[in-house]
């Protein structure tokens, strides 16, 4: 039973640092996807623990879904760093 409980959990992600976010957040609001999934594979090879973080990120680019990019980073951007 605890294996059906743990897949019905959402994937926890676990963001880059704000610089990062930043970056990757300004990019998308230029609607420069290539640039959000070449960052975004960067981030996968830099560090295991942000893998599926950058997994989602190039997933929602990869679908064109800009908005739900921005939403996603704007979710864990420092309060003071997004409009």
């Amino acid at each position: 039973m605890a294996a059906a409980s743990a897949l019905a959990e959402p994937e926890v992600l676990e963001p880059p640092p704000a610089e990062e976010l930043v970056a990757l957040f300004e990019l998308a609001q230029l609607g420069d996807i290539l640039a959000v999934q070449a960052r975004a594979a960067r981030l996968a090879e830099d560090n295991v623990h942000w893998r599926p973080f950058a997994r989602r990120l190039t997933q929602l680019a990869g679908q064109f879904e800009l908005e739900q990019v921005l939403t996603l980073l704007a979710r864990y951007l420092p309060h003071d760093r997004h409009a």
